[in-house]
């Protein structure tokens, strides 16, 4: 790593995600990184579940000056060790206190898990993905909170309502896939009915169709399959600009991209297996002509 960093900055920017862990790692001491991994996961969660806007991170840039001493360096290093705990703490009494009752599921980086919910109804979550909602009034109320890709069995009953940052659906009973990352935003419907809403979409989606919104731009199509083909172990796609396709490929697999050498909006049309990493780069990179180098956990990409 070629920039320098003041220990605040480097913290806000591995919580942002711009360096990665073994970045981190070269900059502080094995303690020190564990202190922060304790940060991230209780500012990940806590940001989830009670969206500010500001995030932990932006904060840590906004508050310290950019100019400081190797001697309140030094004391900012052990304040964070405090603070680490300190948001643990603040946690765990956020959570007696307002989510006593919510069920929280999360999944990891290659891992998909199957959950059944109070009514019955089953949700499958892809990887990196997470789900949460609230035992109390369910039976009046059946709404759940996702972050990420999840395949829903509902069954017949009340309204069901998957609320997600970019939009959300309703149904009475039917399967359907919801994906919420970054700026994608989609909905494939699978069996019933579905009611959509997000900023650009307000419709009703009927089996076998599919919508999505991306940049602004909202895209239809129809199915090929009768459930989603990530829970046969790959991803598939149509026409899909690489940009979406790069964060599924790190939610699978524990790598990162470096893009700077390529055009990310090149469309991919074609599918990657979920357990088999150099299978996984040659079918995308190599049907589009991309090169690809494979640095510890990262992909350098190039023409």
């Amino acid at each position: 790593m070629t920039k320098k960093y003041h220990n605040t900055y480097y913290l806000a920017d591995w919580l942002a995600g711009k360096i990665s862990d073994d970045e981190l790692k070269q900059l502080v001491s094995e303690k020190e990184f564990q202190d922060y991994l304790k940060i991230k996961e209780a500012s990940d969660l806590m940001g989830y579940f009670e969206k500010t806007d500001m995030s932990i991170a932006e904060n840590i840039r906004k508050t310290y000056p950019k100019k400081q001493s190797r001697k309140t360096n030094i004391l900012q290093k052990r304040l964070w060790v405090g603070v680490a705990a300190s948001l643990l703490l603040l946690f765990g009494l956020y959570r007696a206190l307002t989510f006593n009752t919510d069920i929280l599921i999360k999944t990891g980086v290659g891992e998909t898990k199957e959950v059944a919910l109070l009514d019955g109804s089953e949700v499958i979550l892809n990887a990196n993905s997470v789900l949460s909602y609230s035992k109390t009034g369910w039976d009046d109320k059946r709404e759940v909170h996702l972050k990420g890709e999840a395949f829903f069995k509902v069954k017949k009953g009340n309204d069901f309502v998957v609320k997600t940052v970019q939009g959300q659906v309703k149904v009475l009973g039917t399967q359907f896939d919801v994906k919420d990352r970054s700026d994608l935003f989609q909905v494939v419907c699978f069996t019933g009915k579905v009611w959509v809403k997000s900023s650009k979409i307000d419709e009703v989606l009927v089996s076998g169709k599919a919508v999505r919104q991306f940049d602004s731009l909202v895209q239809h199509w129809d199915l090929q399959s009768p459930q989603p083909d990530w829970l046969s172990g790959e991803s598939s796609y149509q026409d899909t600009a690489l940009k979406y396709v790069l964060p599924d490929l790190e939610n699978q697999y524990n790598i990162h991209f470096n893009t700077t050498g390529i055009d990310e909006n090149v469309k991919f049309t074609g599918s990657f297996p979920h357990h088999n990493l150099q299978k996984a780069l040659a079918a995308v990179f190599k049907t589009l002509g991309i090169k690809y180098v494979i640095k510890n956990h990262q992909v350098i990409l190039s023409k």
